[in-house]
């Protein structure tokens, strides 16, 4: 009777255990999820699409870093700065960057890099002119120009307000995508 009403307890104190753990597991897993998931950004079209968040070592900021003024104000900069690169619209290219940056513990903007260029669409008329030699390189210059316009514009960014982990600040890594669209 002793022992029942022990093991009794002892299961009821480790199913307590285990769903406290779950719990924790599970909100460790929507905010992980969260903080992975992604804002794309039609920097043209200036739609609102999810932003991804990452960071380098993993720890998941209280705070992530912001551009100041919000994504609004991201976007409406965007769009006043990006340019599309001239040979691109010549041929009626259109692509996709996604760029990587880290937002600094001090809000500076530092390790740009390209983690993807597309080519989405191009005029096929233009293109079928060239030889097919001329169309790879082609579309390979253009996907290039993307990638140095979007950085070019990542480079011109002021200091965001920087992501922190228990009231200290921390650098971390911001994945952004630029679409370029002709209209």
């Amino acid at each position: 009777s002793k022992n029942s009403s022990n093991t009794i307890r002892n299961q009821q104190i480790f199913t307590t255990f285990v769903s406290e753990i779950k719990i924790i597991i599970m909100k460790r897993l929507f905010f992980m999820f969260l903080f992975l998931g992604t804002i794309t950004m039609n920097s043209l079209a200036q739609e609102e699409k999810p932003i991804k968040y990452e960071t380098k070592n993993f720890s998941l900021p209280d705070k992530m870093p912001l551009y100041p003024g919000g994504d609004g104000a991201l976007r409406a900069f965007l769009s006043l700065n990006l340019h599309y690169p001239e040979k691109a619209q010549a041929f009626g290219v259109e692509g996709r960057s996604l760029m990587k940056f880290c937002v600094s513990s001090d809000g500076s903007i530092k390790d740009i890099s390209a983690v993807d260029c597309k080519i989405t669409n191009y005029n096929r008329t233009e293109f079928n002119k060239l030889p097919l030699s001329k169309q790879e390189s082609l579309k390979k210059e253009c996907a290039k120009a993307f990638a140095k316009e979007a950085a070019r514009v990542i480079r011109l960014m002021p200091k965001w307000e920087p992501a922190e982990l228990n009231g200290k600040k921390m650098n971390v890594y911001y994945s952004l995508p630029f679409t370029f669209k002709l209209r």
